[in-house]
């Protein structure tokens, strides 16, 4: 009898700790709330096979596999080798990472593994690949994994991923360039020097290799045709004592620009650091100053190498034109008004030496891949302004809201994305026409080539070839995504529209297969699959389907209007387990236009900001996130009178206690709570993070994360104020939180990490200095290793993450016993 009840003991207490575990099971992150997202999705070249990396909150190291003729199924999982993954046509992938590489046979499942490898990647045009171990070995292998040559003492190796390799090894005391296939290996150029450096230009005609000779300091570039063989390197100009050397590509490799620079690096250590008044170049204080440039035309076919002078201006850049090279001096009248320098621009005739001016205060330029027209977008008169450099004529193209234009490889058109549709201009007639179907979308070219000639001043080659692969991304007033291709005359569809945010799409190489990873605000990240002649899509993989929760996810879209008429939208979430009975406290989160993220998705996560909506709304939160604009009011004002709208566009939400909201902010959002705070009593507490609390001090700071004066931000950047301080100083008084720091009536919890150089951390020490000198409730965290954002894993986000739940929970939801909030206001009453 004894032993039986001992039994039934020990039997419900095995009952009972079970139970504890299943309950301690739902309140923890483990298998069950494992989230994850999806990104980095490849497609083989038929539309076959994909790959997709699968992205946990702290690592990202696993590859699923897929094969579209066996949908919901996961054909094969690699773990640590995601480094770079590509299929071959043959059915077959090779990835590589973590010192490893894999070739797989996709159809078979038939796999081999290497080890002690410093790269691998395809050579898709040969069905073969390539492994380069740390050993300096080199193999070419077919389809099968078989070897079809290898190479030892590779130095450096540059793939066009389509046929060849080229790769530098030493060989009997010499530097040798090859071209490899997986037949052959062709000798290129062999030099007793070595070879500091190699690049392939853009167009994959020529090698450039910066050469050292043994016991001599002047350095040597040399110019080695990739199929050919050709040597450019015996020009004396080409031998030259230097630091370093651009190299840009005109027409294909017709000709080269070249830039030889002489720079001088900041002194360190020095017993003082002198700042001129009339020094337009303050970035040099980190990056050092280019004390010498020496510019050269490279003519590939003639061989001949032509000086350029750089007296008159200080920087030439290539037009993509062989008559022809673009000139300006950056600095001049630079006041950092604008965050780039806007480019007087010159064009220099080659030929007659001669120079003549086409644009003014130009900010983008685009160039035509025939080296025909340029484009210079007017940062004054905000047009666009036309150059033919054939005739010398100059048009300007009188229509606004246009944005990244693109040459049509037939040289007759450009194209031009809009807010409002997809615009083409035809260059001889000097006339407009949209697309029917793009009309009143906000489009995007997501096809076509573009690199840029010069990344200091925004000057590219951008071209697409209609003809042949022409795609649109086309976005509408409610958030509905599309992608279109060009057909004969107009666009046709070939996915979409829906409603969910695409977050990659990959087509087959005849576009005839799609594939889309695809999310909404309640639904995680999937794939999906379709042809695009008109079936429906199918699903291949349906993502983190064990999050159910994000199912039950509530969603409103709330329209409203400032008080200007400007219409505007605002995204509120619903509190998990809603039910209308009851009363709900809600947060307000505020930055800028928030309405276009409404279809994306969010799992519970510590964030580097603070803030994670989806962790929210499973506490029993209201989020809601309105849109923000800024007019001639002011930053400030402007995100005051927008949020009292939307605000006021909730009236009829009866669940949402008003006596309960809190303000939350980040960066410019963290500015807008800041200002807020000082002008309003709808909340009951605020969190404001990493903002300027004072914009008359912001605006005359140095920033050390971008080198440079911080004016642009607040005139022509993000805070768009139009004017300068001196020409409105009310504008800016009137805008300015730590001005009415007095004001504030609630609680505040500011942060920040004391190694932002975006926003200063002695920004927010300085409101808080405000809010306590005028005896407002107010509690700061420093956090002393971090940046604008907070690392994750770090010990820093956990903090963050926890102590700003409990300050909403502490205001929001009465919920007291939090000693480190407590202690602030026991004071506060003690006195």
């Amino acid at each position: 009898m004894r032993r039986k009840l001992v039994m039934f003991i020990l039997f419900f207490l095995l009952l009972w700790v079970n139970g504890q575990v299943l309950q301690r099971r739902d309140t923890i992150k483990g298998p069950e709330r494992s989230f994850f997202t999806l990104g980095n999705l490849e497609v083989s070249a038929d539309g076959r096979w994909s790959a997709v990396r699968k992205r946990y909150e702290h690592q990202s190291d696993t590859l699923l596999l897929f094969d579209r003729h066996k949908p919901g199924q996961v054909i094969a999982t690699l773990v640590k080798l995601n480094q770079q993954f590509s299929f071959l046509s043959s059915n077959t992938l090779i990835a590589s990472g973590n010192g490893k590489a894999l070739w797989m046979d996709l159809s078979g499942l038939k796999q081999k593994e290497y080890d002690h490898i410093r790269q691998a990647g395809p050579l898709s045009g040969q069905d073969h690949f390539f492994l380069w171990s740390k050993n300096g070995e080199l193999t070419v292998c077919d389809h099968q994994g078989k070897v079809r040559q290898t190479m030892k003492g590779v130095q450096k190796l540059i793939t066009d991923k389509d046929k060849y390799l080229y790769a530098v090894r030493q060989w009997n005391d010499q530097s040798e360039l090859v071209r490899i296939t997986a037949d052959k290996t062709v000798p290129l150029y062999v030099t007793a020097s070595e070879f500091s450096r190699m690049e392939m230009m853009p167009s994959g005609n020529q090698i450039v290799l910066t050469e050292n000779r043994q016991g001599k300091s002047a350095r040597h570039i040399t110019f080695v045709n990739t199929q050919s063989g050709q040597v450019i390197h015996h020009l004396p100009e080409l031998k030259k004592d230097f630091d370093y050397v651009k190299v840009t590509e005109i027409q294909n490799g017709k000709a080269y620009l070249l830039d030889f620079q002489s720079r001088t690096q900041p002194v360190k250590d020095q017993v003082v650091d002198i700042w001129y008044g009339n020094d337009s170049n303050l970035k040099a204080k980190k990056y050092g100053t280019e004390d010498s440039h020496e510019y050269f035309l490279l003519d590939v076919g003639k061989q001949a190498v032509k000086p350029i002078s750089a007296e008159r201006f200080p920087v030439f850049a290539s037009a993509n034109n062989t008559d022809y090279l673009l000139a300006f001096d950056p600095q001049k009248d630079y006041n950092y008004s604008t965050r780039f320098p806007l480019l007087d621009l010159y064009v220099y005739h080659l030929s007659e030496n001669s120079y003549f001016q086409i644009f003014e205060k130009a900010a983008d330029v685009t160039l035509s891949p025939d080296g025909a027209f340029l484009l210079g977008w007017n940062d004054r008169s905000s047009q666009w302004m036309l150059f033919d450099f054939k005739s010398g004529n100059q048009t300007i193209i009188n229509k606004q809201g246009l944005e990244k234009p693109v040459f049509d490889d037939n040289k007759l058109f450009i194209y031009f994305e809009s807010r409002d549709g997809l615009y083409r201009y035809d260059i001889q007639k000097q006339k407009f026409n949209s697309f029917l179907s793009t009309r009143g979308k906000e489009v995007s070219i997501v096809s076509g080539d573009s690199y840029k000639v010069n990344d200091l001043f925004n000057i590219k080659v951008s071209n697409i070839d209609s003809g042949k692969r022409f795609l649109l991304k086309a976005e509408d007033k409610d958030n509905r995504t599309s992608y279109l291709k060009y057909d004969a005359k107009e666009f046709r569809e070939v996915i979409g529209p829906t409603e969910h945010h695409i977050r990659e799409v990959r087509f087959s190489n005849d576009l005839t297969v799609a594939y889309t990873i695809e999310e909404n605000y309640n639904l995680p990240p999937r794939i999906l699959v379709k042809d695009t002649k008109g079936s429906q899509k199918q699903v291949l993989y349906s993502g983190n389907s064990a999050d159910r929760q994000a199912f039950n996810i509530k969603q409103d879209i709330i329209a409203y209007q400032n008080s200007q008429g400007t219409p505007l939208k605002g995204i509120l979430y619903y509190p998990i387990g809603f039910n209308p009975a009851r009363k709900y406290p809600m947060i307000v989160h505020i930055y800028q236009i928030q309405s276009k993220d409404a279809n994306i998705y969010t799992y519970p996560k510590d964030e580097g900001a603070g803030f994670n909506w989806r962790t929210l709304i499973e506490q029993g939160y209201f989020v809601f996130l309105p849109d923000i604009v800024f007019d001639d009011r002011g930053t400030g004002l402007s995100a005051l009178d927008c949020v009292n709208s939307a605000l006021d566009a909730l009236g009829g939400f009866k669940s949402i206690d008003r006596k309960k909201i809190g303000l939350n902010g980040h960066s410019m959002g963290g500015y807008e709570t800041n200002f807020i705070a000082t002008h309003s009593n709808r909340f009951s507490t605020y969190i404001s993070s990493s903002g300027h609390g004072d914009i008359v001090r912001a605006y005359f700071s140095y920033s050390y994360d971008s080198y440079m004066p911080l004016l642009w931000q607040f005139e022509n950047g993000q805070y768009k104020m139009k004017r300068s301080f001196f020409e409105n100083k009310a504008l800016y008084f009137d805008n300015n939180p730590i001005h009415f720091v007095d004001c504030v009536n609630a609680p505040m919890l500011l942060w920040t990490g004391m190694k932002d150089e975006n926003v200063r951390w002695d920004h927010t020490m300085e409101f808080y200095l405000g809010l306590k000198r005028s005896n407002k409730e107010v509690i700061a965290l420093f956090y002393p290793t971090q940046e604008h954002i907070l690392e994750k894993g770090s010990r820093a986000i956990t903090d963050l993450n926890q102590r700003t739940m409990e300050w909403w929970d502490y205001f929001l939801k009465d919920k007291k016993d939090v000693e480190w909030i407590s202690k602030q206001l026991k004071k506060r009453l003690s006195r």
